[in-house]
């Protein structure tokens, strides 16, 4: 019996979505207010969805928002991503701190 439920492991592993994620848990909000904020991002680019995110006076867009920058991180901690790029970092800042080196 064990067999056939490594087996399934082992299938489940093979065939398993490759694209990186990121899981919010324990968030005080009402699921049907963050599925209005999802509904909003969903299909955007990563830019366009911090973006639409930052300015977005729902409470559910600074949960997502965080989620949504915890997927970029483990996307490009994966060795086959490219990297994405946060308009909020001080690579795109106009007037970077003294001392502090352009990554």
């Amino acid at each position: 019996m064990a067999t056939r439920s490594k087996a399934k492991a082992e299938n489940r592993r093979q065939n398993r979505d490759a694209r990186p994620f990121a899981v919010a848990k324990y968030i005080r909000i009402a699921p049907s207010k963050v599925h209005v904020v999802l509904d909003v991002i969903r299909g955007k680019g990563y830019n366009e969805a911090v973006a639409i995110l930052m300015n977005t006076p729902k409470a559910a867009s600074e949960p997502v928002l965080k989620v949504l920058n915890s997927a970029a991180e483990t996307t490009c901690s994966s060795p086959s991503a490219t990297p994405i790029r946060d308009p909020r970092s001080r690579e795109f800042s106009p007037f970077p701190r003294a001392g502090l080196t352009a990554f």
